[in-house]
C-alpha cells in the first residue's frame, strides 16, 4: 500500500467526524488547517454566520490548549 492509499484510509475517519460535527451544529462548510505551530478551523452556516477558531503552539504541541474565536 502506497503512502496516499494509507493516508486516505486514515483520513476517512477524520472526515466522518467532521461530517458528524457539521450535522450537530448545522454547519454547511467547515475547513480544518493544521500547520507546525497553528491549528485553525473556519466555516459557515449557508454563507451566513462565518466563524474562525485558532490556537497556536509556540514551542510544543499542546492538545489541551483552547481555541480562540477570531471571527
Amino acid at each position: 500500500m502506497g503512502e496516499f492509499a494509507s493516508l486516505e484510509e486514515d483520513m476517512l475517519h477524520v472526515f466522518e467526524e467532521v461530517q458528524h460535527v457539521k450535522e450537530k451544529y448545522g454547519i454547511s462548510s467547515l475547513t480544518l488547517e493544521s500547520n507546525k505551530y497553528t491549528e485553525r478551523f473556519h466555516g459557515s452556516h449557508g454563507g451566513k454566520g462565518n466563524f474562525v477558531g485558532e490556537r497556536e503552539h509556540r514551542y510544543a504541541r499542546n492538545p489541551k490548549k483552547h481555541f480562540i474565536q477570531i471571527k
